[in-house]
């Protein structure tokens, strides 16, 4: 019995050679398939590798990799097997495959050094980053064999790490064996290129020595070596251009690093201003170097000995931008004339940044310089208006707001132009306050105003007035509490509340102005209307990030106000129907009521999705005759999976279902409770068996692309789970301590006789029935075809000269039970044969004959697979007596396996002689069968 296992086993592990580069899956394939005793399979696996030992010492490269990848598959776990399979694969070309199998021999077998140092040396021959990535983690766990540090060495010196090198260095240094000789010397070589490349030509050159006193030819080296030191001496300029140079170079890069907001070492930067102090940039660099350290004494100067050296435009404009802006930041006390000089004399020599063109202007206008001021917001909003400059929402309401801040002081004085009240007249705080602003004197004019409203009993309109001027020096807080001052002696009037109200719009205070603003709106103030929508709109945005969403009836309710708005502005002619306000707060409302659309309706098309998703992931998938069909090779592994189910899951466990009826009819409560948990419940049982073979087959189909939903879509596997959630009742009924009813008992009985059913009957005839399905296999021109497309590849017929094959066939339907690897190793051993024994004629032909025959003795139908040749005669001693591993002694045992035979006939001219299998004819009907199971189960 052994000895039928292991020939049977060698039949099966010769299938997986076809599929060297697939060695994992071919060894699953033969463990699953061959034998069942370890030990036989062990016994096997040193056999076969021992016979590969003898032909790789005969120098049989091709057949050691070939026998031994056989003993390999038998042995998927042993790492040695797989270690010398894959310095074989190495040796024979196939690097590739060699990789897989170190793979594979590191995994089985984690603690096996000599592979992981061998796939390490490998990995470092190729010296692609991944690969050296890899190749490190390997040696990271290699032990301490002499070989790992030198190793580790030129890895860190490929990958640049010239110091970790020569560290590591030092240990391989200690090992100084003849047999590492060759190793230290290429890692000399290694370490020479790393400071080759980072300029270091003198420890090079040290290296490079050390590497030819170990035996290295560094000539190569040596001479690119010397070449680079040619080039760096001829190419030496004059020693002041020189540092004039080097210290360029070294401020653009320090000012570089400031700008990301990073500090730049001040060592080199020193240095080089030392061999060229005459070199603006250098000056400008350690200015900004000294701002960023806080130093400010340090800074000046620096900036002012720059901005004294020529220096190009936009240098100029960014050394005078950074000394006003220290100016501005000077503490204890800001140097607020001198900074603001320095900042308009940088916008005259270059286009500031928008963020230096809002200090200028917050700058002028403290300093009291408002028509300089006026000037320079008008430019600003006239490029944002252009295109030529970006500015957001917020800038742009904030330019706005200064602005009208800075018109509404200067049309204070334009009413004294006029006439109205004489500046002459000495008495009156106004006129004087409107006399000095009408001179720029912005500053002497509050101070006129602030000293009136503190000496008498001031009025509204002077601090009104007050208000304006402060708003126009960039004072919005004194400003604000000077004009609630105001507001306090005249509450009614709509133009005060109005005009607090945008203040405190502009300045941030939303709910304040609001409630200012809605009271300028019902006091009748027209212009106060779009404010106010603008205020609820604010409001309403920073209450709730989804308004859009949560709140479309409060939108639509600020639109409406504002189209009301707009129909009194037409019917005043005011010309405030069309204002730039008006249109940018209904653009505002429009906007984020059609985001509230969007976001409608994305949130319904994210619901449907899910939805789908839901439904398809429930309800879509594919069972497993169409992943067989889609994928052949996954048949052989797919149908040990189903026998193992049938046989663990149904036939030694839930026939067991009968007795816990039995129980219940006797009234033993206990006894099936204990039957019933051995079934279905957790732990080693049926029920953890059948989602563990569930999950392999998952995982098989995730492999090749496809979702199996064996739950509801394969007819075997939903009548299996079906049964057992009908379990799972009857089981917490039975953990009860409490004694069943008569009721309950002939529930419980209904329900198991059910699940017996559904697992007994259905899903048992269905795993049958999908067995038989899966091994069918058709015999056609396109399977003869690529076999003989496999051999012509072959190395051994690469000097032959072959026509191509003769195809024939009686039949379209020749179908047989059997495996495609076992059926495509007969075709490919046939054909190999004929064309090794046909290798003396030119052109070679060989042909595949393909027929049907009914025996007369038994009258059961065969299929008949001929290969035809051209070849002497053979005699059918000569076919037996072969060895059972390979060639037409391989085809014997297959066929004979499958209850097929071979014999030799004579064939009439041009052929000479045919081989002929005879298998057992198959017709593909058994999904008939299949399709009545799942009709049975629906129905069930």
């Amino acid at each position: 019995m052994l000895s039928f296992t292991l020939i049977w086993a060698a039949s099966a592990a010769v299938t997986a050679v076809t599929a060297p580069l697939a060695l994992p899956d071919a060894a699953t394939s033969v463990c699953a398939a061959v034998v069942d005793d370890s030990e036989a399979a062990r016994l096997l696996a040193l056999t076969i590798a021992g016979k590969a030992k003898k032909l790789r010492d005969n120098r049989d490269l091709l057949g050691a990799v070939t026998t031994l990848r056989i003993a390999a598959a038998l042995q998927p776990r042993d790492g040695a097997l797989w270690h010398d399979l894959a310095v074989l694969e190495l040796q024979s070309g196939q690097a590739f495959a060699a990789e897989q199998a170190w793979q594979v021999a590191i995994a089985g077998q984690p603690d096996l050094s000599s592979a992981r140092l061998a796939y390490a040396e490998f990995l470092i021959a190729r010296s692609l980053g991944p690969d050296l990535d890899r190749a490190g983690e390997l040696l990271s766990r290699a032990g301490r064999e002499p070989t790992v540090a030198c190793l580790a060495a030129k890895v860190a010196a490929l990958r640049g790490a010239c110091d970790d090198s020569d560290r590591l260095a030092e240990g391989c240094a200690k090992t100084a064996r003849k047999s590492l000789r060759a190793v230290q010397a290429e890692l000399a070589l290694a370490r020479a290129r790393c400071r080759f490349e980072r300029g270091e030509y003198d420890v090079a050159e040290k290296i490079l020595e050390s590497a030819q006193s170990a035996g290295a030819d560094a000539t190569k080296q040596l001479a690119e070596l010397s070449e680079a030191r040619r080039k760096a001496a001829v190419e030496i300029a004059p020693a002041s251009r020189q540092a004039a140079a080097t210290a360029v170079e070294i401020a653009r890069r320090a000012l570089d690093q400031l700008d990301k907001g990073q500090e730049p070492p001040d060592v080199s930067l020193v240095s080089a201003m030392q061999q060229a102090p005459l070199t603006a940039i250098g000056h400008a660099a350690l200015a900004e170097l000294a701002a960023f350290q806080k130093d400010q004494p340090r800074a000046e100067t620096n900036w002012l000995r720059a901005l004294n050296l020529p220096m190009a435009d936009a240098d100029r404009s960014r050394a005078l931008a950074g000394l006003g802006q220290l100016y501005l930041k000077w503490s204890p006390a800001s140097r607020l004339a001198e900074g603001t000089h320095c900042l308009a004399a940088a916008h005259a020599a270059a286009d500031l940044s928008l963020t230096l063109k809002l200090e200028l202007l917050l700058a002028l206008r403290k300093t009291g310089q408002l028509q300089a001021a006026h000037k320079l917001v008008l430019a600003v909003l006239r490029q944002a208006g252009d295109g030529t400059l970006e500015l957001s929402a917020a800038q742009q309401r904030e330019l706005h707001a200064q602005r009208l801040a800075i018109e509404g002081a200067r049309g204070e004085f334009k009413v004294a132009d006029q006439g109205v009240e004489p500046p002459t007249v000495a008495s009156d705080p106004r006129s004087r306050a409107r006399s000095l602003a009408q001179r720029d004197r912005y500053a002497e004019a509050i101070a006129v105003l602030l000293q009136a409203s503190r000496d008498h009993d001031a009025s509204s309109d002077l601090l009104r007035e007050l208000a304006r001027y402060q708003r126009a020096m960039g004072d919005n807080g004194g400003a604000i509490d000077t004009l609630r001052k105001s507001l306090e002696k005249r509450s009614d009037d709509g133009e005060l509340q109005w005009l607090l109200g945008r203040w405190l719009l502009d300045s941030g205070h939303i709910a304040a102005a609001h409630r200012h603003i809605r009271r300028a709106e019902e006091l009748g103030v027209l212009s106060a209307a779009p404010l106010a929508v603008r205020a609820d709109l604010d409001l309403l945005l920073e209450e709730s990030a989804l308004a859009s969403i949560t709140e479309r009836h409060a939108l639509h309710a600020l639109r409406s106000r504002l189209d009301h708005h707009v129909a009194r502005a037409v019917a005043d002619h005011s010309g405030l129907a069309e204002s730039p306000e008006v249109v940018a707060l209904r653009h505002a409302i429009e906007r984020e009521l059609a985001a509230g659309d969007r976001l409608w309706m994305l949130l319904i098309a994210l619901l449907a999705t899910v939805t789908a998703s839901a439904l398809w992931w429930r309800h879509g998938g594919t069972d497993l005759r169409t992943l067989v069909i889609a994928h052949p090779d996954t048949g052989a592994e797919v149908q040990h999976i189903l026998a193992a189910v049938r046989h663990e899951v149904l036939k030694h466990n839930t026939l067991q279902l009968a007795h816990v009826v039995a129980h219940l009819d006797a009234g033993r409560q206990d006894a099936a409770r204990t039957v019933l948990a051995s079934i279905g419940s957790e732990g080693d049982t049926a029920h953890q068996r059948l989602l563990d073979y569930a999950g392999q087959l998952q995982r098989i189909g995730r492999a090749r692309g496809l979702r199996l939903n064996l739950r509801r879509r394969d007819p075997a596997f939903s009548a299996l789970f079906a049964g057992f959630d009908l379990l799972a009742q009857p089981l917490r009924r039975l953990r009860q301590d409490r004694p069943l009813s008569t009721r309950s008992r002939a529930q419980l009985q209904a329900r198991l006789r059910k699940a017996m059913r559904l697992l007994n009957a259905n899903a048992y005839n269905a795993i049958t029935t999908l067995l038989d399905v899966m091994r069918l296999l058709r015999l056609d021109r396109e399977l003869c075809q690529a076999a003989f497309d496999q051999v012509r590849a072959e190395p051994a017929c690469g000097q032959l000269t072959i026509a191509q094959l003769d195809f024939v066939s009686d039949d379209a339907e020749l179908c047989v039970a059997m495996p495609r690897q076992a059926l495509t190793e007969v075709v490919v051993n046939l054909l190999r044969n004929a064309i090794a024994a046909s290798a003396g004629l030119t052109p070679v032909r060989v042909g595949v004959h393909l027929s049907s025959e009914v025996s007369a003795v038994t009258a059961l139908e065969y299929t008949m697979l001929a290969v035809v040749d051209m070849a002497p005669d053979l005699e059918p001693e000569q076919i037996h007596n072969q060895p059972a591993d390979r060639g037409l002694g391989l085809v014997c045992a297959l066929v004979g396996h499958y209850g097929g035979g071979l014999d030799i006939r004579h064939q009439r001219s041009p052929w000479t002689k045919a081989i002929v299998v005879r298998l057992p004819r198959a017709f593909p009907t058994a999904h008939i069968a299949l399709e009545a199971s799942n009709a049975i189960h629906k129905t069930a």
